[in-house]
């Protein structure tokens, strides 16, 4: 078990520094058992092996059958660790890693504990925290898309008042209008921009035609497309939709822009985009 969960970690993590942004999920479901190891001032644990820069940023959740500690050990020896008063499960415990080269990720346990464990640590690498305010639709769309790995989890800076399924977003579209992330009852997140509010269907069909064509040049030959005309939904009609769709990794994801024709009072046309993994 220890050294599956090794190499797991070292594949995923080692080409994490070549990259221009990165973000990841590590899921791990394990047991702790009296073959693991055990040190009488740390109690049982199983060890997990990763490679970290300095400024790159982890966030551990842990549910388990016992009583969880974690304990992420630095190069230098260092140790940072997390536990709950009550023996509840660990939620999202932040750590900026501050030293390059290999750490130790423990969950560990009393001696007589023992049982299943499930580990996910969400991560993204030093230059994946954030981007220039003023950086262009390109590099935006970009940034977010590596961020839909991670659900978005470091993206959510705040719930909308009144819903506890809608952020408002760290990063945003420059010049949008509104940008949110949205939780389905599955719990995954999608990205919801709007970029364009105008009376003019003239301004609004050229619009779209402009972020349709930015778009196909952002993403590359890697992304399927496919386009839609005349849909009607209650309090609208979405007069066009553009749709984008790849597979990176065995991970399914998806950019759909609308242009929408808005009925509620005065005629106004919005264009926006939305996206993020599909499972």
């Amino acid at each position: 078990m220890y050294k599956q969960i090794i190499i797991i970690l070292l594949l995923v993590v080692t080409n994490i520094i070549n990259a221009q942004y990165r973000v990841e999920v590590i899921s791990i479901s394990g047991e702790l058992t009296q073959d693991d190891p055990y040190d009488p001032n740390f109690g049982r644990f199983d060890a997990v092996e990763l490679y970290l820069n300095k400024g790159d940023v982890i966030s551990i959740s842990l549910k388990s059958d016992f009583p969880p500690f974690i304990a992420l050990v630095a190069p230098s020896e260092k140790y940072f660790v997390e536990y709950t008063k009550d023996g509840s499960s660990i939620t999202d415990y932040i750590q900026t890693i501050n030293e390059s080269g290999t750490w130790y990720l423990s969950i560990a346990a009393d001696s007589s504990d023992f049982g299943h464990y499930d580990l996910a640590a969400n991560y993204m690498s030093a230059n994946s925290i954030t981007i220039p305010a003023d950086a262009g639709y390109c590099t935006t769309l970009k940034f977010l898309l590596e961020h839909s790995n991670s659900n978005f989890s470091f993206m959510k800076k705040s719930r909308i008042e009144g819903d506890d399924k809608i952020w408002e977003s760290n990063i945003n579209f420059s010049n949008s209008i509104s940008n949110r992330i949205f939780e389905n009852k599955n719990k995954i997140s999608r990205y919801s921009s709007v970029l364009l509010n105008t009376k003019s269907r003239e301004n609004a069909d050229s619009f779209y035609a402009n972020i349709v064509e930015e778009t196909k040049l952002c993403l590359g030959s890697s992304w399927v497309t496919n386009s839609k005309d005349q849909q009607k939904t209650n309090s609208n009609s979405i007069t066009k939709e553009y749709l984008f769709a790849t597979i990176e990794k065995e991970i399914k994801k998806n950019i759909k822009i609308f242009l929408k024709e808005n009925k509620d009072t005065v005629n106004t046309y919005e264009v926006s985009l939305e996206f993020g993994v599909i499972k």
